[in-house]
């Protein structure tokens, strides 16, 4: 819902920011001519992070390597989880 109203502020801004000229000159074979320029922006406070993490153990043990592994990447998570 929140995304929907900012790209709805931000089609809103380049509609007003956006500039019709229409142009008339008798001496040109199109003497109608549309100009639209326009710039618009919209700023808000992220509220997505995604975050790809990763951890490597080696060890001639395949169950040691897994649990250390977990104990990684539990440690790092918790730490975020605080944030």
């Amino acid at each position: 819902m929140k995304n929907k109203k900012i790209f709805i502020l931000f089609i809103y801004l380049i509609i007003l920011g956006t500039q019709v000229v229409f142009a008339s000159d008798s001496n040109n074979e199109n003497p109608r001519t549309i100009t639209i320029t326009g710039h618009g922006s919209a700023s808000a406070a992220p509220d997505i992070v995604r975050l790809n993490l990763g951890v490597e153990s080696y060890n001639s043990d395949l169950n040691m390597a897994i649990t250390d592994n977990n104990d990684r990447i539990n440690k790092i998570i918790s730490v975020i989880k605080k944030y």
